[in-house]
């Protein structure tokens, strides 16, 4: 009986084991976009990766390209990192001028004082 337990115990945690996902990946980079008279869907790729000294964090440079995205890709949180202004929806920034704090921290206080 307890054989037969441990077989089916093992059994299932290789099973489990072999479906399990692969942890998510951090990517971020540059997006190269493609031109804006192009038409049809879009999709995002990696064209270029490099490692980090962290784990699953990735340098990657990201290309735009026409049609639909490959099914079955990888977990991943992709940030896009653009200067080109027409990526961006907002026309005008709105919302109050930007306020320049000095952040000061007191090593005997738990708590960050702010000045302006």
């Amino acid at each position: 009986m307890t054989k037969t337990l441990t077989k089916r115990i093992r059994k299932l945690a290789s099973i489990l084991l072999a479906s399990a996902l692969p942890p998510v990946a951090f990517r971020y980079g540059s997006l190269k976009r493609l031109p804006s008279d192009a038409s049809g869907e879009r999709h995002v790729v990696v064209s270029k990766r490099e490692p980090t000294s962290l784990p699953n964090v990735q340098r990657c440079e990201f290309e735009e390209e026409i049609g639909p995205a490959p099914a079955g890709q990888e977990l991943s949180f992709d940030v896009y990192l653009s200067l080109d202004p027409e990526g961006c929806d907002v026309e005008e920034e709105v919302g109050p001028a930007p306020v320049d704090l000095e952040l000061k921290f007191d090593p005997l206080d738990d708590r960050v004082k702010t000045a302006l």
